[in-house]
């Protein structure tokens, strides 16, 4: 019953998005908010990253890749754009 009554003060949300998705899954079921909040803070500088596990950060870069480019091909989707060709010049290429 609590968890009927939390669900309904707390209000139905509907948000198309993979990395709120991710961040609302793992925050629910893995770790706590405020771990995720406090590693946010500690990361928001502009300043690469020495990472000491080459493997996991080359698999966080990969997740965040493919996250992005869910994004990416949605909005390509969306406004029925086509990509650009990335290897020609700026002023030669076609979105």
């Amino acid at each position: 019953m609590m968890q009927d009554e939390i669900r309904k003060r707390s209000g139905s949300v509907t948000i198309d998005c993979k990395l709120t998705s991710f961040l609302y899954t793992l925050m629910r079921d893995y770790v706590q908010p405020g771990d995720v909040e406090e590693i946010m803070l500690n990361h928001m500088s502009d300043e690469p990253v020495e990472y000491t596990n080459g493997w996991l950060a080359l698999h966080a870069q990969d997740i965040a890749n493919r996250l992005k480019s869910a994004k990416h091909y949605k909005l390509i989707k969306e406004y029925n754009l086509v990509e650009a060709d990335w290897t020609l010049e700026p002023d030669e290429r076609k979105i």
